[in-house]
Order: C-alpha cells, then sequence, then structure tokens
C-alpha cells in the first residue's frame, strides 16, 4: 500500500523528488513503516505538501527548497534521524515561502522569497538576548546543511 502511493507521488513530478532511488530499499520487503520516527514521515509529508499547493513558486524557490530537503535527508542519514522535527509551512500575500517551527523556546523562520534571498530567524519566547536574524543571498554559496541544522537547533 506505501509503495503504491509513493508511486503515484513520484509520478508527479520525478525531477523534483531527489530521494525516490534512496527509498526503493525500504519498499523491498512487506514492512509498512518506511520512515524511522513520525517527523521524517512529516518532513517527507510538507514536501509534498508544499510542491502541490504552492505551484507559483519561482525556480529559485523551488531550488533552495530542494536543497533544504536534500539537507534535511542528509541530517536524516548522516546525522541523526530525530533531529528532525516537525514544522509547518506557508505561501504569504508577498508570494514568500515561509517554513517555520514554534516550540516551547521559541519561533524559528524560513523565509525563501523570490527575489534570491534566504533569511533565517529565531525569536526567544523567554530571553530576547538569544534572538537570531540571518541572510543568505543565493548569488553567494550558501550552506544548506548548516541552514537546515540551525532551523531544527530550537
Amino acid at each position: 500500500m506505501i509503495r503504491d502511493i509513493f508511486d503515484n507521488i513520484m509520478n508527479f513530478n520525478d525531477k523534483t523528488f531527489f530521494f525516490k532511488e534512496n527509498y526503493d530499499q525500504f519498499f523491498d520487503n512487506d514492512d509498512e513503516t518506511v520512515f524511522i520516527n513520525e517527523a521524517n514521515h512529516d518532513v517527507a509529508s510538507i514536501y509534498t505538501s508544499i510542491l502541490i499547493n504552492c505551484k507559483s513558486l519561482e525556480a529559485f524557490q523551488r531550488e533552495v527548497l530542494l536543497n533544504l530537503f536534500k539537507s534535511f535527508d542528509f541530517i536524516r542519514k548522516e546525522i541523526d534521524p530525530y533531529k528532525l522535527k516537525d514544522f509547518q509551512y506557508c505561501l504569504t500575500e508577498d508570494r514568500e515561502l515561509c517554513l517555520y517551527r514554534n516550540t516551547e523556546k521559541g519561533i524559528t523562520n524560513l523565509i525563501i522569497d523570490e527575489e534570491n534571498l534566504v533569511s533565517y530567524s529565531f525569536i526567544s519566547k523567554t530571553d530576547a538576548s538569544k534572538d537570531e536574524l540571518q541572510f543568505f543571498d543565493f548569488s553567494t554559496e550558501i550552506c544548506f546543511e548548516k541552514l537546515a541544522l540551525m532551523f531544527f537547533s530550537h
């Protein structure tokens, strides 16, 4: 059953689903459990949801999103799958894609605008001195693994 759902998703846009071949090995048996933890399942679901629901994303936004999800997959495989946490997304009226996490420590945002700029922010709920704001210009190289780890760090 999961294999059928996955194959249907892969048919949606094979080029953007970079991890298809990485997950094929999990479908070789009859086990219905594909992901190590629920957060990993949520990440894949959110990625699929973003691509389906935000059809107006610019090429730059799709490229950044793809690189972020490659980094999420790298974290899952090489560092620690439990670093991946649940998050949500929205597309603002200004067509900025916002990935965000709201935890007991604060609110973490990654904002991908359509003008080649990515911003990261953390707004602490308890200590304003821990607030962070960083901008990443796509004209320079962005370390997506670092950005992904920052996103899941709080």
